[in-house]
């Protein structure tokens, strides 16, 4: 890739990335063209995730992210703007999803859904 082709790259980001659909997610966005950084909060399977893109060709940025922790999105924004990184498309689809009905999931469990998939989002 030449040095203009590189400068114009489109970068993704991609929240709750290293498994499941949003992997899936970033394997398509990356096969569009678009370098993509894949976030997680587990850095092992983040790296692991990141690796098996590497590994179909693709150009992949691994970002620890908990988006229950407040900041950690002002966090990972200043670690890529700092690295010359500038996103282009979010997909901001971190979630988590218990077993059971709602009045079987435990206190714990249930805040940590609404931390997750609520307050990440926002």
């Amino acid at each position: 890739m030449g040095d203009q082709e590189a400068a114009v790259r489109r970068t993704a980001l991609v929240t709750g990335a290293n498994r499941g659909m949003e992997f899936e997610v970033c394997r398509q966005l990356g096969r569009r063209g678009l370098r993509v950084v894949l976030a997680g909060r587990d850095g092992a399977a983040v790296a692991e995730a990141a690796a098996g893109l590497r590994m179909e060709g693709l150009e992949v940025i691994e970002a620890l992210l908990d988006v229950r922790r407040e900041g950690a999105a002002d966090s990972l924004a200043a670690r890529l703007r700092g690295a010359g990184v500038h996103v282009d498309v979010l997909v901001n689809n971190a979630g988590i999803f218990p077993p059971g009905t709602l009045l079987e999931t435990p206190p714990g469990t249930f805040r940590e859904v609404v931390e997750t998939d609520f307050m990440g989002a926002v």
